[in-house]
């Protein structure tokens, strides 16, 4: 199998470096980014082809039949604003496609891909990765065992410095910049937009208010936000984020009938009270020695499973339908706030 990853930044590196612990044999990586001073830091992995123009990288012209190099797997984990047309591009060679949230910085050409990836009979996946954080899998258990009856309610939290949160100088990442789809709507909220609506059900109705607080140079988007969705199995959210918090905040609390549960990712836990015994139970996921794990494991697990799905033809938890519809409270709340 031939892989290619377009964009050497932070997420394109995780993935590159999971892929080689994984292990797997066989495998070909290839890295295309135009930052040559990017891909010379991703070479340090390993023994990459490396390209910074993407029609060569993709071997775009080229005889497709004949070409043993032609990617059959593309990562998108270039910015915001061009991962349609790098999708796009990818599955007219005939390539399986992952792509990193979100989808896209608004909804042209989404409807397009979706006809083009059906066509194509190839596997599309946008990136869900908390989804396969074990905290997060504590607290879907909860709720869909109904231990303290039904949901009613749902806060999520996440907040960070963008000064601080971002690889290299803040200023040059997709998350600050408009014309790239930053800001913590499409950027933080696309996470939470997506693993809230799998625990309670389609977003019915969307009210925002969203505004750039801080007012740093280099940062032309919103930095902070509250976001309330309404969901049609009755239960209400919030999601309220923001690009300024310092320590790092992400969490997710739900009130129940009987009792309330809260997963809180940066502290590493899940934390269960009983209304009836007011007993209260936390419960630690990893280790404090294993803190990189308590982050990493989850793109692990996520690559294993898309891998998964590519072998079995099967269809991903995230596929481009749900990425369209994360996509339209996301342009949604932008709108309205």
């Amino acid at each position: 199998m031939n892989i290619l990853v377009v964009g050497a930044g932070s997420i394109g590196t995780r993935h590159v470096k999971n892929m080689l612990a994984l292990g797997y044999k066989d495998i070909n990586i290839a890295v295309c980014d135009p930052d040559l001073k990017k891909l010379k830091l991703i070479a340090e992995y390993g023994n990459f082809t490396i390209y910074q123009n993407l029609k060569t990288a993709l071997k775009i012209g080229q005889s497709s039949n004949l070409d043993k190099n032609k990617p059959d797997v593309v990562f998108v984990c270039n910015p915001t604003h061009a991962h349609v047309l790098t999708a796009r591009a990818a599955l007219d060679i005939g390539a399986h496609v992952f792509i990193e949230k979100p989808l896209s910085h608004n909804m042209v050409g989404i409807d397009a891909l979706i006809k083009k990836a059906e066509k194509k009979k190839k596997t599309v996946m946008i990136a869900c990765n908390y989804r396969f954080n074990k905290g997060f899998e504590e607290l879907e258990k909860i709720v869909r065992t109904e231990t303290f009856g039904k949901p009613l309610t749902a806060l999520a939290v996440i907040g960070s410095d963008v000064l601080k949160s971002r690889v290299g100088n803040y200023k040059n990442t997709y998350a600050a910049s408009k014309k790239q789809g930053g800001g913590v709507i499409l950027d933080s909220c696309s996470h939470a937009v997506e693993y809230i609506s799998w625990l309670f059900g389609k977003v019915v109705a969307v009210k925002a208010s969203a505004k750039n607080i801080r007012k740093i140079a280099g940062v032309d988007v919103e930095d902070y936000v509250s976001m309330f969705l309404q969901h049609d199995s009755g239960v209400m959210t919030t999601i309220i984020s923001d690009y300024f918090s310092r320590p790092k905040k992400n969490f997710l609390e739900i009130q129940f009938q009987n009792g309330r549960a809260k997963w809180d990712f940066t502290q590493n836990t899940v934390e269960s009270i009983d209304v009836a015994s007011d007993k209260s139970v936390v419960k630690k996921i990893y280790k404090d020695t294993e803190k990189e794990h308590a982050r990493n494991d989850m793109y692990i697990d996520e690559l294993r499973y898309f891998f998964r799905t590519i072998k079995d033809g099967k269809r991903p938890v995230q596929d481009l339908r749900r990425a369209r519809s994360i996509m339209r409270v996301l342009i949604s709340a932008k709108k309205n706030s």
